[in-house]
């Protein structure tokens, strides 16, 4: 097997590269997080919209209205 010879600087780009990586995809993962987070607060307010209205529904049902 042939030795190879790397140098301190190829070493350190080696390394910011790597960081870089790890820093595109921490980036990735908190926007998607992000993401994940507004949609179920969506999904949340809606149904507590949809369940306040079948609450409404059903008193209005259930008390005879005189007119």
């Amino acid at each position: 097997m042939k030795s190879v010879t790397v140098t301190k600087s190829e070493v350190l780009f080696f390394k910011f590269g790597a960081l870089l990586f790890c820093g595109l995809i921490w980036k990735y993962l908190v926007e998607a997080t992000e993401e994940a987070s507004i949609a179920y607060n969506q999904v949340v307010t809606c149904l507590r919209e949809y369940q306040g209205s079948i609450l409404t529904l059903t008193t209005l049902q259930g008390n005879t209205m005189i007119l």
